[in-house]
């Protein structure tokens, strides 16, 4: 262990959430390899002459092995950019959440661009307004902690996106089919380059939580009582039911009550979410508009009064004044971080960031 560094590569930094990116692919695989069968230690080196300035030798490197545990249950907290409209009215499941830093990446390149949205709209793309955060407990089942084959994703298994409550890469449905319930997490990417839009210095990771029926979108599965016949079948040879546990959204705490067996149909529970405003958070309550405070996003478009926030970027890369306020744009050419184009443009000493700061 390395205090001094953000993230660490041993065979606790799973039970802790600090791993480093590549400890999937690199340093897990180190520890978790089979050791070979130790050779007989040499003998110590002889002992220096009296007065030759003895040192001492340095210990033998420690092998480390990471062992999943099956029988913990983990307390995660995980986050989700949305519509405030839509927070805590279906269950979560069959979908996709984030750490932090998987979710404000998500808001910078998906989201706040101006350049690239349509300069009427009247909301943020998708209408959302708000983070969430939600305090998981997940206890996978045994047969996944303990296959060999998802070794390298610890207490987790693997990621699987969804759209509309379908998993889209219909390659993973024998995961579905051997393993049913589990919530799974994006291993990080060698060197952080995970999107070339967002250099960051600290991974981030992306979780999925369900696994309702996971071949079919939300309107198609039926109802857990009558299911679709066509609802992909687990281990046991019953439609996959998710993973949620029971009763297993506390609505009334932020904390769960139900804690997750471990058994198909319970892998997770979670609590009621706690939201932070976009507008709070960026800074858009506390500009000026026309004598008053700014009330929300539309309002600050519609009538901020700082003219340097009446700004943005054409597609190639020059400054044009608006008749609106500007969230937050970038300059085309670091669309992507990495190009030759964007480092210049960033040593220039040039605007490569217009909005809110």
């Amino acid at each position: 262990y390395f205090p001094q560094r953000a993230c660490q590569c041993n065979e606790l930094c799973l039970q802790h959430s600090n791993c480093c990116y590549d400890f999937g692919h690199k340093c897990h695989r180190q520890a978790a390899a089979p050791t070979a069968q130790a050779a007989p230690a040499a003998p110590p080196p002889p002992a220096p002459p009296a007065g030759a300035g003895a040192t001492t030798p340095p210990p033998p490197p420690r092998r480390v092995r990471y062992a999943a545990k099956a029988d913990s249950v983990l307390h995660v907290d995980l986050y989700r950019a949305m519509a405030s409209s839509a927070v805590d009215t279906h269950p979560l499941e069959d979908d996709d959440m984030a750490d932090l830093g998987g979710a404000i990446k998500y808001l910078h390149t998906e989201i706040l661009t101006e350049h690239l949205g349509d300069p009427l709209r009247t909301t943020r793309k998708y209408s959302i307004d708000v983070l969430t955060r939600h305090r998981l407990k997940i206890k996978n089942t045994q047969k996944l902690v303990e296959s060999k084959a998802q070794q390298a994703m610890g207490e987790f298994g693997p990621f699987v996106t969804y759209d509309w409550g379908q998993a889209t890469n219909p390659a993973q449905m024998p995961l579905f089919q051997e393993y049913g319930d589990f919530v799974g997490v994006q291993m990080g990417c060698s060197n952080l380059h995970c999107d070339v839009r967002w250099p960051s210095e600290m991974p981030y990771s992306w979780f999925s939580v369900g696994n309702w029926c996971p071949n079919l979108p939300w309107d198609k599965k039926g109802v857990k009582g009558s299911p679709n016949a066509a609802c992909v079948r687990g281990p046991g040879g019953g439609v996959v039911q998710g993973g949620l546990c029971p009763g297993g959204f506390d609505a009334s705490s932020f904390i769960p009550a139900v804690e997750p067996s471990g058994n198909p149909g319970c892998v997770y529970s979670y609590g009621k979410a706690n939201v932070v405003w976009l507008d709070a958070l960026v800074g858009i309550t506390g500009q000026d508009c026309n004598g008053q405070t700014c009330k929300n996003w539309l309002h600050f478009r519609h009538n901020c009064t700082d003219p340097k926030l009446k700004r943005k970027f054409l597609p190639s890369g020059q400054i044009v004044g608006t008749d609106y306020c500007v969230e937050f744009d970038i300059h085309p050419a670091c669309d992507n971080c990495e190009t030759p184009d964007c480092q210049a443009l960033l040593r220039s000493g040039q605007e490569a960031y217009l909005g809110l700061p």
